[in-house]
């Protein structure tokens, strides 16, 4: 081999192993700065979880915690809508991520059972996640409710807000059909935590009409017995308010 060759084989080794150094510490600059930013970003999760809590736990009436609660969904999830059960009905209180597509979300109104998935799960008290999976034919409750169109890929889900051991409002949430995004890692379990604790505040404020309306010390003092709210109606004959 002449003095050429080995000079120019040389030079090939040393310019493929420099390749594969330079290769792999770009992999793994890549990889930490990936893991970087989703820490960052479950952080902000985090803290938009928290200040939504703080929220929650500071709305002084039930108005306000719904249109806290349909803010907090909406930090994570594409799509939101909050329906609160009225008169037997379903019945929109509030939208956000839509645009023009949806309309004024307080026109919504149908019956439970036409309602898909937020029937579903305002009927079994628990929520129900939905994700196109290419059926021909869904059972009526596998649906998504009349005002929601996703693609195949898509993913859904209704929580009810359960008071006093009854759903009297469902957060419907969706992904808008754009899948996986960095801002929406889990957020179906976002939308189910927020509006889970949006519960126990309802019951709190619930529970504090209830002693204004009755006056529950001079009632506990006079009988000895506690009072029990659990089963209060927060649904009534006129707006939440």
């Amino acid at each position: 081999m002449s003095l050429d060759d080995q000079i120019r084989e040389a030079t090939e080794v040393l310019t493929r192993q420099l390749r594969e150094e330079f290769d792999g510490k770009v992999n793994r600059l890549a990889e930490q700065l990936k893991s970087s930013i989703k820490l960052e970003h479950i952080a902000g999760v985090h803290r938009r979880n928290l200040e939504a809590f703080h929220q929650l736990d500071a709305a002084k009436s039930l108005s306000g915690l719904l249109d806290t609660l349909l803010t907090a969904a909406a930090a994570d999830a594409a799509r939101v809508v909050l329906l609160i059960a009225y008169g037997g009905r379903l019945r929109g209180w509030g939208a956000e991520g839509w645009g023009e597509s949806l309309g004024d979300a307080r026109a919504l109104e149908f019956e439970p059972g036409d309602s898909g998935i937020v029937g579903e799960a305002m009927a079994r008290r628990k929520a129900v996640l939905w994700a196109s999976n290419g059926r021909a034919k869904a059972a009526r409750s596998d649906t998504l409710p009349p005002f929601a169109k996703l693609p195949n890929g898509g993913t859904a889900v209704a929580v009810p807000l359960i008071v006093g051991g009854r759903a009297v409002a469902t957060t419907y949430a969706d992904d808008g059909g754009v899948g996986d995004q960095l801002t929406s890692t889990d957020w179906p379990a976002i939308v189910e935590l927020v509006t889970t604790h949006a519960a126990r505040c309802a019951e709190v404020i619930t529970a504090a009409r209830v002693v204004e309306l009755v006056g529950v010390p001079e009632v506990v003092a006079a009988s000895g017995n506690t009072v029990d709210v659990s089963g209060a109606d927060v649904e009534g004959n006129g707006p939440v308010s």
